[in-house]
């Protein structure tokens, strides 16, 4: 069944079938200046591109406001689209573009979003479209170490399951709750207690003779002797010093006069920094015929200060890269 209607531009009259008339308004598609629907699109889309910043800045907050409910605890409601799913984001949808609406709050209250960085709520509310309850991911919060006390930055994201500043303070912490009373009795203890059960340890694992004290336990790859002391690894030597002779200065080795790394006889052991081991080292003729000594080490200072190649210095003296860089930032020769 035909039913006839008017066009809403020229005026003529135009039939139509009944059950889809109310979809025409023209007559034809040079009345309605294209192809239908097309044509009412790309007329919006004209307008839209047409409009100053603050014009559609004023129509995203109109279309915002109007979709933002206020509560009682001081959260905005996202009242429009909500994503399916665990997250329950609030999503936008403005002129034909899908935003997430907590993103489009930030970007009309406090600017443009970073570049390839997250929103997050602190109100633990992921439909909140308040922008006091956004905070962006790289932001950094202060935590206090459960192990050791110290004062360290962690993302906000994970402040609730940090709990240590480093790993080592992780296993530590791990080793103190399985042996609490343990750690209790520890901490009650004098110095000269504490060395005294070192003593007693290393005992149990060196051969005394008149010469060089022989390891039977664990050894590195380096063949130093290694040892297990309440929850930290110490170098068998270190802690003969420490057991023998007392506190080691921060900064200093425990050097062999024997040269002999399995050995932990108190008298074949001294002191020295790094450089004082590597002079020793040469002086015994145990380094490399291309070793580094200290006066060619004040000479490549000199030659890196001055702004000649590092591989070019590596190269004269028949050394790898790395060992030039490890002098010109501190690793080695510090005391040169």
């Amino acid at each position: 069944m035909l039913i006839t209607r008017i066009c809403q531009k020229c005026g003529n009259e135009f039939a139509r079938r009944k059950d889809n008339s109310k979809k025409f308004k023209f007559c034809s598609k040079e009345c309605s200046g294209g192809s239908g629907g097309m044509a009412t699109a790309e007329a919006r889309k004209k307008r839209w591109d047409a409009e100053t910043e603050e014009q559609a800045r004023s129509a995203l907050m109109n279309y915002f406001i109007s979709r933002v409910k206020r509560n009682e605890n001081g959260c905005w409601q996202w009242t429009g689209c909500i994503r399916c799913g665990v997250d329950k984001y609030g999503i936008a949808i403005f002129r034909g573009k899908k935003m997430q609406a907590h993103h489009v709050s930030w970007k009309l209250h406090k600017g443009e979003m970073p570049a390839k960085k997250l929103l997050m709520h602190t109100c633990g509310n992921k439909s909140c479209v308040n922008p006091d309850h956004l905070i962006v991911s790289w932001t950094k919060v202060d935590k206090v170490c459960d192990n050791c006390g110290k004062v360290y930055k962690v993302f906000y994201y994970r402040e609730e399951v940090s709990r240590f500043c480093s790993g080592r303070c992780r296993s530590s912490y791990g080793g103190k709750m399985v042996h609490k009373e343990n750690y209790d009795k520890w901490s009650l203890e004098t110095k000269e207690e504490t060395m005294l059960e070192i003593k007693k340890r290393l005992d149990r694992h060196v051969v005394k003779s008149s010469g060089c004290w022989k390891w039977t336990s664990w050894k590195s790859k380096q063949r130093y002797g290694r040892i297990s002391f309440r929850g930290q690894q110490l170098i068998a030597s270190r802690a003969s010093w420490m057991a023998y002779r007392g506190e080691i200065p921060k900064g200093m080795n425990v050097c062999h006069t024997c040269d002999n790394p399995e050995c932990t006889n108190p008298e074949h052991l001294f002191l020295g920094t790094h450089t004082d081991n590597q002079r020793d080292k040469i002086k015994k003729g145990r380094g490399h015929r291309n070793s580094l000594t200290v006066e060619k080490v004040i000479i490549i200072k000199k030659k890196i200060a001055i702004g000649i190649p590092m591989s070019r210095i590596a190269k004269d003296y028949g050394v790898c890269l790395c060992s030039i860089k490890n002098i010109k930032y501190g690793k080695t020769w510090r005391d040169v």
